[in-house]
C-alpha cells in the first residue's frame, strides 16, 4: 500500500469519513423536487388547496394547471411542498366538468417537463351542479409528501459529487508528483462537470477560447516593444488613487442620473417607512411591513412623500434583513407627519454612495501601504477597483449592500494587520467591531467576515504559536460583540432563529408576495442544472463588461461573445479570482507570503456559496422561484481578489529579480514584458470602463 500512497493512516481516515458522509446522504430526508398530480381530464379542471393560517383562520387558494396541451385528455397540477407541509394543508379538491376515470389520480414529480409516476391515489367523488368534485384528504396529502421525500435525484447528485471529492483525495495522498495530482484533479472535475451537464441537460456546448489566447499573445508581443518604466514615487501613486476616487464619485453620479436602476427600492422604502411609522428600534415588525406601490419615476426626485394611499395597494415586504442600515437611513432621511412619511431621498442616497466610496478608499489604502511603489501594480489595483461597473451599480440606489461593503473593507484592514502580527487593540477592534455590525446589517457579509476571522485565528495559533487568549486587549475588544449578542438574544426569543426568513416565519403572507413566483414559469427541476445556472449568473457580472444600464435590471449576459471584445477586463477579473484559487496550492503557500490570507478569502467565498445553495434549492420547490443568489452578494470579494492579483504579481516580479524563476539571461526582458503588459491591460480597462462605455 505504501508503494502507491504516502500514508496508510490518512487513507483509512479518509475512507472512514467517506463512508460516514455517504451514510449521512442516504439516511437524511431529502428535499423533494416537486409534488405533481396527473389527472385524466381536460384543461378546464381546477384545483383548490385548503389549509390553515396560524391554526385559526381557514383559507384556500386556487392552483392553476401547470400543463394542458390542446386536445389533451391529461392535466397536471403541481403542488408546492411549501403549501402542503408548511401551511398544513387539510385537503385538496379537484373540480372537473367530466368524470375522472376510476376516480384515481397519479402522484409523482416533473423532471425536465417529463412526468415521473410514483403512486396512484383513490379519490372520493361527488357531483354538484353538473361538475365532478374529487377530494384528496389529509392522510393522502401526508402520503404525497412522503412520496416526494423519497425522490432520489438529489441524493444521486450528492453521492456522485462525494465520489468525485474522494477520488481527488486519493490523488492527493498518492505518490504521484504534485503536477500530476493537480492535472488529474482538474481533468477529473472537468469530466464530472461535462458528465453531469450531459446527464441533466442532454447536451454539452463546447466553446473555443482561441481568440482569447491569440489576444494574450498579441499583448505580450506589444509589451516587448515598450521599454522599462521608472518606478514612480509614493506621492505620485497617492495622486493616482485620489484621482481614481474622484472618477469613482463621478461614475456613481453618472449612473444615478442617467440609468433607472431601482431594483428593491419599493421594499427598502417600505422598510424605512415601517421603522419610522412604528418607532421601532430593535426588532422590526416584519409581519406588518409592506412594500408600497411606488413608481420608479419617484426615485429620480430628491424628496417625496408616501402615505396611506401608497401603502394601500402594497404587498408583504420580502426583506427580512437586520435593521442597522435601515435605521441609519430612517434617522437621516425619514420624517413622520401623521400617517405620512417624508423622505429626503437624495440625502439617504448620498450617504449610501459615501459608504461605497469610503470602502474603496480603505482598499486603496491597504494597497498603497503594503505594495511596493511600483506604478504597474497600483495601476492594476485601480483598474480592478474602479473599472467594474457592476461593482458601482449596486450603490446607486438605497441598499444595505453598501454598508456591508464598508464593513468588509474595515475588516480587511484588520485582517491584514492581524496577519502581519500587529496584535494590538486597534486590530482586534477592527475585527470584532465589523463582526458585530455585520450581524446587524447583512448575513452574507457576516458569513464572509466570520469565516475569514476564524481561519486567521486558527492559523495564527497553529503557525505562530500566538497565545492570543491570554491577551487582555483581545478580551476587552471582544466587548464590541455586545450589540450583536444583545440583538441575537432578542430576535431568538421572539422568532426562535438568529435571522429572519420571510417564507419560514410568515408563510401565509409570503404565499401572496411578488417573490413567490407562479407555476407557469416553473422550469428548472434538476439540482445540477440549477447549480450551474446559479454559478454562471454569479460569475458573469463579476468577469464580463457586457452590462446593460438601461431601464430595468442589470446586467444581461449571453454567450462567450460577451467576453471577447473585453479581454483586458476578463484578464484582470478572471485573473484576480484565479489567484485566489492559486493561493491554496501548497507550493504557492510556501512562496507567497500573503497566500494563506487569500486562501481564507476563497474558503469564505465557497462557504457562502454552499450556504446559499443549501437555502436556495429547497426554497425553489417551495415557492416556484429560484432566487436569493444575487451576484451583488459577492461584490465584497472583488477587492480581495484584485488585491490578491496585485500581491501575486509583485511576488512573481520579486522572484524573477532574484533569478529564482527564470534564467538570468532572460530576466530583464521578462520583467519588461510583464510591466508593459500590465500597463496595457490596466489602461485598457480604465479607458473602456471609465470613458467609452458611458460615452457610447
Amino acid at each position: 500500500m505504501k508503494k502507491y500512497f504516502k500514508s496508510t493512516k490518512l487513507l483509512v481516515a479518509g475512507f472512514i469519513v467517506f463512508i460516514l458522509l455517504l451514510a449521512a446522504i442516504l439516511l437524511r430526508s431529502h428535499t423533494p423536487l416537486n409534488i405533481t398530480v396527473r389527472t385524466g381530464t381536460t384543461s378546464e379542471a381546477t384545483s383548490i388547496v385548503y389549509t390553515q393560517a396560524e391554526k385559526t383562520d381557514s383559507f384556500a387558494y386556487q392552483s392553476t394547471n401547470l400543463k394542458a396541451a390542446t386536445g389533451s385528455k391529461e392535466i397536471y397540477f403541481s403542488y408546492l411542498f411549501y403549501d402542503l407541509q408548511q401551511l398544513k394543508a387539510d385537503k385538496i379538491t379537484i373540480t372537473s366538468p367530466e368524470r375522472i376515470s376510476d376516480a384515481k389520480v397519479e402522484v409523482g414529480y416533473l423532471l425536465n417537463n417529463q412526468f415521473q409516476k410514483q403512486a396512484s391515489i383513490q379519490l372520493s367523488e361527488q357531483k354538484q351542479n353538473g361538475k365532478y368534485i374529487y377530494t384528496i384528504n389529509a392522510t393522502q396529502i401526508k402520503k404525497m409528501i412522503q412520496l416526494a421525500q423519497e425522490q432520489t435525484l438529489v441524493a444521486l447528485i450528492q453521492i456522485s459529487f462525494l465520489v468525485l471529492i474522494f477520488l481527488i483525495f486519493l490523488f492527493a495522498v498518492s505518490q504521484l508528483s504534485t503536477i500530476h495530482k493537480i492535472s488529474f484533479s482538474i481533468l477529473l472535475f472537468l469530466f464530472y462537470f461535462a458528465a453531469m451537464l450531459t446527464w441533466t441537460t442532454g447536451r454539452v456546448q463546447a466553446k473555443s477560447y482561441s481568440f482569447i489566447a491569440l489576444f494574450i499573445l498579441a499583448l505580450i508581443m506589444l509589451g516587448v516593444l515598450f521599454g522599462n518604466r521608472k518606478v514612480l514615487k509614493k506621492p505620485i501613486i497617492l495622486g493616482i488613487y485620489l484621482l481614481s476616487l474622484f472618477l469613482s464619485v463621478m461614475k456613481l453620479l453618472l449612473i444615478r442620473q442617467n440609468f433607472n436602476y431601482v431594483f428593491d427600492q419599493n421594499a427598502t422604502i417600505g422598510y424605512i417607512d415601517s421603522l419610522a411609522q412604528n418607532h421601532t428600534w430593535l426588532i422590526p415588525d416584519y409581519a406588518n411591513m409592506v412594500a408600497p406601490n411606488l413608481s420608479f419615476q419617484l426615485f429620480l426626485k430628491n424628496t417625496f412623500t408616501i402615505g396611506p394611499t401608497e401603502r394601500l395597494d402594497s404587498t408583504i415586504n420580502y426583506l427580512g434583513h437586520p435593521p442597522l442600515y435601515y435605521q441609519i437611513m430612517r434617522l437621516l432621511g425619514a420624517r413622520v407627519s401623521g400617517e405620512n412619511t417624508h423622505f429626503n431621498y437624495i440625502l439617504m442616497l448620498s450617504v449610501t454612495m459615501a459608504f461605497f466610496i469610503l470602502a474603496l478608499a480603505i482598499f486603496m489604502y491597504i494597497a498603497y501601504t503594503r505594495l511596493k511603489p511600483n506604478l504597474t501594480l497600483h495601476l492594476l489595483v485601480v483598474a480592478g477597483l474602479v473599472g467594474n461597473t457592476f461593482l458601482f451599480s449596486d450603490s446607486c440606489r438605497l441598499n444595505n449592500d453598501s454598508l456591508a461593503f464598508l464593513l468588509v473593507a474595515i475588516f480587511a484592514l484588520g485582517a491584514f494587520r492581524f496577519f502581519e502580527q500587529r496584535y494590538n487593540t486597534l486590530t482586534y477592534l477592527l475585527i470584532f467591531g465589523t463582526i458585530s455590525l455585520a450581524f446587524l446589517t447583512k448575513m452574507t457579509a457576516l458569513v464572509m467576515i466570520v469565516v475569514i476571522a476564524l481561519a486567521l485565528l486558527v492559523y495564527d495559533i497553529w503557525k505562530n504559536k500566538h497565545p492570543i487568549f491570554k491577551e487582555k486587549n483581545f478580551w476587552l475588544s471582544a466587548l464590541a460583540l455586545f450589540p450583536a449578542v444583545f440583538y441575537a438574544v432578542a430576535i431568538f426569543i421572539k422568532y426562535h432563529a438568529l435571522s429572519i426568513n420571510i417564507p419560514s416565519h410568515f408563510p401565509n403572507l409570503y404565499r401572496y408576495s411578488p417573490n413567490f413566483g407562479t407555476q407557469e414559469i416553473y422550469k428548472i427541476s434538476e439540482p445540477f442544472h440549477t447549480l450551474a445556472m446559479m454559478i454562471s449568473h454569479i460569475i458573469a457580472p463579476l468577469t464580463s463588461t457586457n452590462v446593460s444600464l438601461s431601464a430595468g435590471t442589470l446586467p444581461q449576459f449571453g454567450s462567450l461573445s460577451s467576453y471577447l471584445p473585453n479581454v483586458a477586463f476578463l484578464l484582470v477579473f478572471g485573473g484576480s479570482f484565479l489567484t485566489l484559487c492559486l493561493a491554496c496550492l501548497p507550493t504557492i503557500l510556501k512562496k507567497f507570503r500573503l497566500a494563506p490570507l487569500f486562501a481564507f478569502v476563497l474558503l469564505s467565498l465557497l462557504v457562502t456559496l454552499v450556504m446559499l445553495i443549501a437555502q436556495i434549492y429547497p426554497y425553489a420547490f417551495e415557492t416556484f422561484r429560484i432566487g436569493g443568489y444575487q451576484p451583488r452578494y459577492f461584490i465584497a470579494y472583488l477587492p480581495f481578489a484584485v488585491l490578491s492579483l496585485a500581491f501575486f504579481v509583485e511576488n512573481v516580479q520579486e522572484k524573477i529579480q532574484e533569478n529564482a524563476l527564470i534564467n538570468p539571461l532572460y530576466q530583464p526582458l521578462t520583467t519588461t514584458i510583464i510591466k508593459n503588459v500590465l500597463i496595457l491591460i490596466s489602461m485598457s480597462v480604465l479607458v473602456e470602463q471609465m470613458v467609452l462605455v458611458f460615452v457610447s
